[in-house]
């Protein structure tokens, strides 16, 4: 479900790794896009969630647990992801979020991330203006 509001689209996301109306979907669409959940939850991410610029994803006022894979942030810009728990990513090269080549301008707040195989962030090759806020 989506809710316009000035311009800027509100999605509001179900607990799935994929199909319509899940975070995956919200991630990888073009335009700016504000994404809320309407449950609480875990999803199990089977593959790195990519998100394209310009995103917010906002876990205020659910319980929301990534495990599996991570976020994949590449060659994007104006991302903040806040209030998310990550949790328990196995295999080679698996971080809970990745910051790969030339991504600038990205805000990770309140998010808790605890026991990946690799990394909890991997922030890599040119990625500038990243904060990491609690």
């Amino acid at each position: 479900m989506l809710i316009v509001f000035e311009d800027l689209e509100i999605g509001y996301v179900w607990i799935l790794d994929d199909g319509p109306g899940t975070l995956r979907e919200g991630g990888r669409r073009k335009e700016p896009l504000w994404i809320v959940f309407a449950v609480s939850g875990t999803i199990n991410l089977n593959s790195y969630l990519s998100v394209s610029s310009y995103k917010t994803i906002d876990g205020r006022g659910q319980r929301i647990k990534l495990t599996g894979k991570g976020i994949r942030l590449k060659e994007c810009e104006h991302i903040i992801i806040c209030n998310l728990e990550f949790e328990g990513g196995r295999g080679h090269d698996v971080d809970g979020i990745q910051i790969k080549p030339k991504s600038r301008h990205i805000w990770i707040d309140r998010c808790s991330l605890r026991d990946y195989d690799d990394g909890l962030i991997d922030i890599t090759r040119q990625s500038t203006d990243i904060t990491v806020s609690r």
